[in-house]
């Protein structure tokens, strides 16, 4: 897993990278491309003719419904047949959704490393947690924290006893990539940080080195897992990017899919899918 999401970080960084400097025109077009490809994908991976066979049906109890209004039986009737239509065209798009859904998983995760977090600015102080396994917390809980140069330890530890963890300030000296260390026992483990002069620039932000856990491991897929290190996960507290868009503040996510889906239903007719 480490190995496929260093490759897959790497062949997204090769294919973001020419609009790095403009995040909202690259989120913008992600989406478009995104509700493009899904629509191929819908498209070879569903019934396309039943699908059109099933909402010419429900379109034809739609018009019978304002046709005949006064006929209160039939119009229920008609109200009825259209949900029926409604959930089976939801069951005939089962098939896509499941094809889409793993892909369009990594891409999310692939976004969200770049999207959700911006790099420490120089001066810019932040927080780092380390997250103890339980059962080792005894053992580790007094761990101490290294810093490569490009970053100043600002505050001693302090432990949360309840959580487990320990947390540290520290403050970005110079741009560029640095790396945390702990020495735990006989093992020293690592953690990326990242400042940069130009915070609105997209750069690999991983928040997170994560634990053995599937899901923990593909979401962020920045670092190498921990693996048999008493450490649940090491977090970075990055600011939240903001891509604001008309004024208004919204999370990326909710700006992708939305492009998304209006892309989808704009090239509906030229790709000539039925959804």
């Amino acid at each position: 897993m480490n190995a496929f999401n260093e490759f897959l970080t790497a062949v997204f960084g090769w294919l973001l990278f020419p609009l790095s400097n403009h995040p909202l025109i690259l989120l913008l077009v992600c989406g478009a491309v995104v509700g493009v490809l899904m629509s191929l994908v819908f498209k070879y991976t569903s019934n396309q003719s039943t699908m059109a066979s099933v909402l010419d049906r429900s379109r034809g109890h739609i018009l019978a419904i304002k046709l005949f209004k006064d006929d209160l039986r039939g119009m229920f009737f008609s109200l009825g047949c259209v949900f029926y239509y409604i959930l089976l065209r939801l069951w005939y798009s089962v098939v896509p959704v499941m094809v889409l859904i793993v892909p369009l998983y990594f891409v999310m995760s692939q976004l969200f490393l770049r999207f959700e977090y911006r790099p420490l600015a120089i001066g810019e102080e932040g927080i780092v947690e380390l997250q103890i396994d339980g059962n080792s917390w005894e053992r580790n809980r007094d761990a101490t924290m290294r810093s490569d140069p490009g970053f100043t330890i600002e505050t001693e530890p302090l432990r949360d006893e309840n959580g487990q963890s320990i947390f540290w300030r520290v403050e970005a000296n110079q741009p560029g990539l640095s790396k945390l260390r702990w020495q735990l026992g006989d093992s020293t483990m690592e953690k990326e940080i990242v400042a940069a002069e130009d915070c609105n620039r997209l750069l690999e932000t991983g928040s997170r080195r994560p634990g053995t856990g599937w899901l923990d491991r593909t979401w962020h897929a920045a670092e190498p897992a921990l693996e048999q290190l008493p450490v649940r996960a090491v977090v970075v507290h990055y600011p939240q990017r903001e891509t604001p868009i008309f004024g208004f503040k919204f999370p990326w996510w909710v700006t992708f899919f939305a492009v998304s889906m209006i892309t989808a239903l704009l090239a509906q007719p030229l790709l000539k899918v039925r959804f």
